[in-house]
């Protein structure tokens, strides 16, 4: 084990507690899978914004539907994740490089788990339950613990698509996040044109609120959708 605190203070030693986004004291232990994130020193002290509260998960959370098991990425799963993000009918979207290596795939996860440890988001892997094989991902790419609001993001492994899986995992996604953490907003990011990702938030039950121009740049000018679904 290594133990890893955040916001300038250095990786390891021995009860330090160190202030994580401004929202909590803790104290985080990563195994050298970036798999089991558990808080061992310290309490959750949740700020408060005129009486409300986020609550964020001490341990990853799992969690299972009829087909589908949303449960944490690990270095395992790096040839897939390697895979996704290096085809291009899957980044056609999203404003982005495609993967030339393997090793931006274990960075990718390293990142993921990190920013699960720092408590500012939660990227789960998409997995059959019948196969156990990994075919995406999904989770809160950002979350404002003051505006109890997240980011929500995904990919799925194009052999996939048009069957449901993806409005499956955002669905109990959502649940999860505004059941279990008490978020009152999730927001979508996503190009306009992009008609598959656009049916799926449609039937997640999320709204069209904003176009954004020529806001983002990747090789030329991007334009942005957001998409918004509330409690």
């Amino acid at each position: 084990m290594f133990f890893l605190t955040v916001k300038g203070t250095e990786i390891g030693g021995k009860n330090q507690m160190t202030d994580v986004t401004g929202i909590w004291f803790s104290y985080w232990r990563i195994d050298r899978n970036y798999a089991d994130f558990t808080l061992i020193e310290g309490s959750k002290i949740p700020a408060t914004f005129g009486g409300m509260n986020l609550s964020f998960p001490l341990q990853f959370p799992v969690l299972k539907t009829k087909r589908l098991v949303l449960r944490a990425v690990n270095d395992h799963d790096a040839a897939v994740i390697f895979r996704l993000h290096h085809d291009e009918r899957v980044q056609e979207f999203r404003g982005e490089p495609v993967f030339e290596k393997e090793e931006e795939a274990m960075k990718r996860i390293f990142y993921w788990r990190k920013l699960f440890a720092n408590g500012n988001g939660i990227r789960w892997g998409i997995e059959m339950k019948a196969t156990n094989k990994l075919i995406g991902t999904i989770g809160f790419k950002s979350i404002s613990h003051q505006h109890l609001r997240a980011d929500i993001g995904y990919e799925l492994d194009p052999d996939w698509w048009n069957r449901g899986i993806m409005t499956e995992a955002i669905e109990t996604v959502l649940n999860f996040g505004f059941e279990e953490m008490k978020l009152h907003s999730v927001e979508a990011n996503i190009t306009p044109g992009h008609i598959a990702s656009q049916r799926v938030l449609e039937k997640s039950g999320f709204r069209n609120e904003a176009h954004y121009h020529e806001n983002y740049f990747y090789k030329g000018w991007w334009d942005s959708g957001i998409w918004s679904i509330r409690k």
